[in-house]
């Protein structure tokens, strides 16, 4: 075990890929044809107060660093 020492905050990331809804949409898409669906996006507004476009860089080591 190796629990966070008292006050401590960690945050565990389990991912190894990110995407962007964009990118989802196209796997989405991909997986529908090959079951012989006829799939389409459709652009909606943003309902989100943050920017449409931002860097996001999220680490996933610490999970890692524990062994």
């Amino acid at each position: 075990a190796n629990p966070a020492n008292p006050g401590e905050f960690r945050v565990f990331n389990q991912f190894t890929e990110q995407f962007s809804v964009n990118d989802l949409a196209k796997v989405v898409i991909k997986a529908g044809e090959k079951l012989g669906l006829e799939v389409r996006t459709i652009n909606v507004p943003n309902p989100r107060v943050e920017a449409e476009e931002h860097y996001y860089n999220a680490k996933h080591t610490k999970l890692m660093e524990l062994g």
